[in-house]
């Protein structure tokens, strides 16, 4: 069967984003250049910019690409349940704690997008997810907090700030153990 052209197009930025977030992983914003990516994709400049607009377009698109494969890596962890919600923090811990995604999500992204957009995006993404969750054990009084969106809040920044803790670490499994017992620790000492 043949392929429209939209699907021709779908194809071809998918391959682009992939491509792309290998090199920003590797090189970061600022060392990866354009001429490296459309010689590796088999595109033209004209045509990567067509797609992104520019350089810092394309790396918003793999910042979103990112924030998506993360809302789907959680969401497949969680439910309901106490445990669900255990398990939905553990799984963005360990997302965010993946190199590629410390060094494009949470090194490069805030200075390159900005932190307003970094933000819409954490929100259009995982910290909805995790509100979700939140909001839901406080209806079910499994905790009892006096707000929900302040503890999305605290939790958010603090998982955060523990992924970029062990992508600073000399011995980042072993950092990564600590923070897992940790925030199932800090979790627990929530419950009702």
């Amino acid at each position: 069967m043949t392929k429209t052209k939209k699907e021709r197009s779908e194809q071809t930025i998918g391959a682009v984003l992939e491509i792309a977030e290998q090199h920003f992983a590797e090189y970061g914003f600022a060392g990866a250049s354009t001429e490296m990516l459309v010689q590796e994709i088999g595109l033209t400049r004209g045509a990567l910019y067509h797609h992104f607009g520019s350089k810092q377009g394309l790396f918003e698109a793999v910042v979103e690409r990112i924030h998506q494969k993360a809302a789907n890596a959680i969401a497949t962890t969680t439910s309901d349940d106490w445990q669900g919600f255990i398990n939905g923090c553990l799984a963005w811990l360990d997302v965010a704690t993946e190199p590629a995604v410390q060094r494009i999500l949470l090194l490069d992204a805030p200075a390159v997008i900005g932190w307003e957009r970094w933000l819409e995006l954490d929100a259009q993404y995982g910290s909805q997810l995790l509100l979700e969750g939140i909001e839901n054990l406080i209806n079910t009084r499994v905790i009892v907090f006096p707000s929900a969106v302040a503890l999305l809040h605290l939790l958010n920044g603090a998982i955060n700030q523990t992924a970029l803790w062990v992508a600073q670490s000399k011995n980042p499994n072993k950092t990564k153990k600590e923070a897992r017992e940790a925030l199932v620790e800090l979790l627990n000492r929530l419950r009702a």
